[in-house]
């Protein structure tokens, strides 16, 4: 009930897109999969006809959501019982060593740590429920296996091959770390001489894999789009981050990325410490600094979002049991002053976030006024002939507009790469001129569909912030 109680606070204070707390914020991506989720529920069919990057379960939950409630509040109640599930799993994490009062303190700074990523309707946080379950089952086997050689049970293996296949249909880069750390502990097995184990338990999870994906893509294959799910969910992706660069080398930059994805860093400084300190845990801080460094260098060499931090709160936990290990021959001053830094730091990022929720310009969306006046411009029996680019999703999801074709809100950074697979799709489709109207951000545009617009369309109006409607010509 407590667990409840601060999932629905926490969720109430930084989930903007579907908190009952906010009217007419910028709902930003959660936005994009709010509408793709609606438009299932009504029939219409992901990645045929409204387009997105991302795997179909997240959709899918989305789309549970709006037939629960016919609104965001569905999705809101999964949010709340998504995260409560998941600070449960923490709080068995950190009981492995800890007491439960302690477990149940550090599970609350692992919420206050949560508050500094995204916990927004976003796929990191829909993963959080097996991925954490997976980290738990992958810590408390290699307990067991550092005291009596133990192998990992079935169960284990299945639980890892359905973790990964969830990150596939959510974001597959969400469930790197857990890859990462199975290959590592295959690579102890194997030096150990547990072949026949690895072997084994490389198939059961890849049975589970296929179990939880097989429904997906019979579903996708029967409607005569499994080629556009699997091009969307996976090859855009590779494509997409293959073509990637750390976005910027500046102070602040550098800053920001330290902060997201603080969680990963820690941990690979205090597995060097334990591997010199702890010799009992040699082997256990081996995997852990594998794991860190790979997700570390995975990170600054792709476009490193901090979204991507929510899904390290495993890692979270990983780091304080390791300051636990390290400080277990500390003096009970020494260890106090350290987790009390600690826990005024995360209160003081907490804060720190809350702050930035009250005050930042999300809470009232500048763009309003620019979605009533093309709603103005267009004619109601027209508004179901619009479609946008490079604007947010909230321009449906506050108007009466409809997008007509599939590629409705794309972001030019989508496409940044004139080599890029995607941006010959999105061109054919607005080459095709179904679209009456289309809403541009001049800001990023030019370079993709420019030749288009100017010769099928003429300018309406010029808007704020950069915006133009364009009308079809006659």
């Amino acid at each position: 009930m407590l667990l409840t109680a601060m999932s629905i606070i926490f969720l109430l204070l930084f989930s903007i897109s579907t908190s009952p707390l906010y009217s007419e914020p910028f709902i930003s991506d959660s936005g994009l999969f709010q509408l793709i989720g609606k438009g299932w529920s009504e029939g219409v069919l992901p990645y045929v006809g409204l387009w997105d990057n991302k795997g179909p379960l997240l959709y899918l939950i989305n789309a549970l959501g709006f037939l629960l409630t016919g609104n965001k509040m569905g999705v809101f109640l999964f949010q709340i019982i998504n995260l409560t599930c998941a600070l449960w799993i923490v709080y068995r994490l950190f009981c492995l060593r800890l007491s439960q009062k302690r477990a149940l303190t550090f599970t609350l700074l692992a919420l206050f740590w949560l508050s500094n990523t995204m916990v927004n309707n976003d796929p990191g946080e829909w993963l959080l429920v097996p991925l954490s379950l997976s980290f738990y089952l992958f810590f408390k086997w290699l307990d067991a296996y550092k005291q009596r050689k133990q192998s990992p049970s079935d169960r284990c293996a299945i639980v890892y091959g359905a973790t990964i296949a969830c990150g596939l249909l959510l974001r597959v880069s969400d469930c790197f770390s857990l890859i990462l750390a199975l290959l590592a502990s295959a690579l102890m097995l194997l030096i150990d001489g547990e072949w026949k184990i690895v072997v084994r338990h490389s198939f059961i999870a890849s049975g589970a894999f296929v179990v939880v994906l097989l429904p997906f893509m019979l579903y996708f294959y029967a409607h005569q789009a499994l080629d556009e799910m699997w091009y969307a969910m996976f090859l855009h992706n590779l494509e997409y981050v293959s073509q990637s660069t750390f976005q910027s080398y500046s102070l602040y930059a550098i800053i920001s990325f330290c902060l997201s994805f603080l969680c990963y860093i820690g941990t690979f400084v205090v597995s060097i410490m334990v591997l010199f300190l702890k010799r009992e845990y040699r082997r256990e801080a081996c995997i852990w600094l594998v794991v860190s460094a790979g997700m570390l260098f995975f990170l600054f060499n792709t476009y490193a979002s901090g979204r991507y931090g929510t899904s390290s709160l495993p890692f979270f936990v990983i780091m304080l049991l390791g300051l636990e290990c390290l400080m277990q021959e500390s003096s009970k001053c020494v260890q106090m002053m350290v987790r009390k830094a600690m826990s005024l730091c995360l209160v003081c990022a907490f804060a720190f976030q809350i702050w930035q929720v009250w005050t930042r310009d999300r809470l009232s969306n500048p763009y309003m006024p620019i979605y009533r006046i093309v709603e103005k411009h267009i004619p109601l029996d027209e508004r179901s002939s619009f479609v946008a680019f490079n604007t947010l999703p909230d321009i449906y999801y506050y108007t009466s507009l409809k997008p007509c074709h599939r590629f409705f809100v794309t972001i030019s950074t989508y496409v940044q790469n004139p080599h890029d697979t995607l941006r010959d799709r999105i061109r054919n489709e607005y080459a095709r001129g179904k679209a009456s109207w289309v809403l541009v951000r001049e800001s990023g545009y030019a370079n993709y569909i420019q030749d288009i617009l100017d010769k099928q369309y003429q300018i309406e109006c010029l808007l704020p912030y950069g915006h133009i409607l364009y009308h079809k010509k006659q």
